[in-house]
């Protein structure tokens, strides 16, 4: 993580045995869903679910909904949306010259695969931003051959202490 872990927390649910002052995603998410069982949440929440549309149905004075979950599509109806999508809902994958020709695998963070595996391999990372900090500790445990980091400009972090 790029921000101290109690940031991270509910001030009506805090935790106050984080075990690293910046954890892991793991760590994140097995408080989240502690605060989502703890809140009753689950039975509510739709996980692997699109919403490609969204408009106000004036003759119903509701919100008309456009849904797909696993190649099936439906049409819900609802009194109040809200938008929680983010500033990044969509990752931004540069371009680079010669792209075509490089036959390694291009991932990019926001998409990494669960299975991912880099025993033996040449790894380079693009960019020093807070996504970078997450991945490099990792993948440099990871049993990769060789991990390159290239950057524009200097990130400066809090050292681990």
């Amino acid at each position: 993580m790029d921000v101290p872990s109690f940031l991270y927390q509910y001030s009506f649910f805090p935790k106050s045995d984080w075990p690293e002052s910046f954890n892991t995603s793991k760590e994140l998410f097995r408080y989240l869903k502690k605060f989502a069982k703890w809140a009753r949440l689950e039975d509510n929440i739709r996980f692997k679910t699109s919403v490609d549309n969204c408009e106000w149905a004036d003759g119903q004075k509701l919100w008309k909904v456009n849904i797909s979950q696993n190649q099936n599509t439906s049409v819900e109806y609802f009194n109040w949306t809200f938008v929680c999508t983010g500033s990044f809902n969509e990752a931004y994958k540069p371009t680079f010259e010669n792209q075509k020709a490089f036959t390694g695998q291009i991932i990019h963070t926001s998409e990494w695969p669960r299975n991912l595996s880099v025993i033996g391999k040449r790894v380079a990372v693009i960019g020093s931003g807070s996504s970078a900090a997450q991945t490099v500790p990792g993948l440099l445990d990871s049993g990769a051959r060789e991990v390159v980091q290239f950057q524009r400009t200097a990130s400066f972090i809090v050292p681990r202490w």
